[in-house]
């Protein structure tokens, strides 16, 4: 096929001869262009711009103004608000002292991060949750707190009549609380007594056999917490943790003293 070399002619001839004939008398066809809607809206913008390049919009002054305000803010008025002090409930004073209890009991002092966070997940022999989100102390709180215990209990041994408030006592007892910090580092795989679970003193709890009144989540989350396997546990029932809890605890010093 021979086709016209004239760009946009669609012409085409099976025989050369028939081209030249073509080209002779120039009976070239062209199809109109289609333009697509991006292009006919291209060329009306494109006219657009040039005929009211010189108009420029004005903008009218409203006669209204706006509003002013005579209101005068107080001085101060964007410090932030000191908070009131409150006072802790009976469950926020029992769980912070059972925490510090395990901490006298063991020799290492807790960190207040620590219970701030183990706060968030405390619950009850039945496996509920002990404190709302409005209940849950800060990090500042909780060691003011500690400090408070600890301030009583220094002066209550100061004033114990058969305490002989030399300085040397307190020496040793700082250096005996450094010894057991030492043995925990180096004893951490081993079972020490007590041994406890947030605020609960398993080692009591199993001698005096309390641990039975707990809830079967409290009891898994036991197990879960000491790294003992019970995936393989099905059903509802409290006898296999309580089983592979007594198995733990029996090991503790405790239980052949």
């Amino acid at each position: 096929m021979f086709s016209c070399p004239h760009e946009g002619c669609v012409k085409m001839y099976q025989r050369h001869y028939a081209l030249e004939n073509h080209l002779l008398y120039r009976q070239c066809e062209f199809l109109p262009v289609r333009e697509t809607l991006m292009d006919k809206a291209k060329v009306l913008y494109h006219d657009k711009l040039l005929s009211e390049a010189s108009n420029l919009p004005s903008v009218k002054a409203e006669s209204s103004q706006c509003p002013v305000t005579t209101e005068v803010l107080p001085q101060g008025w964007a410090l932030r608000s000191a908070r009131k002090a409150t006072r802790f409930s009976d469950s926020q004073r029992q769980y912070l002292d059972g925490k510090f209890n395990v901490g006298q009991a063991t020799g290492v002092k807790l960190d207040a991060v620590d219970v701030a966070r183990d706060m968030r997940y405390a619950r009850n022999q039945e496996g509920e949750k002990l404190f709302t989100v409005s209940e849950i102390l800060t990090e500042q709180q909780i060691q003011s707190y500690f400090s408070r215990r600890a301030s009583k209990l220094r002066h209550s041994h100061s004033e114990d009549p058969e305490s002989d408030g030399d300085e040397d006592v307190m020496g040793a007892e700082e250096e005996i609380a450094h010894e057991n910090v030492r043995a925990v580092v180096l004893e951490e795989v081993g079972i020490r007594h007590p041994i406890v679970f947030d605020t609960f003193n398993l080692c009591d709890m199993h001698k005096a056999g309390k641990l039975r009144h707990l809830s079967v989540s409290m009891l898994r989350s036991i197990c879960e917490h000491f790294d003992i396997e019970v995936m393989d546990i099905k059903g509802r029932r409290k006898a296999p943790y309580l089983s592979l809890l007594g198995e733990l605890l029996v090991a503790c010093s405790c239980h052949n003293s």
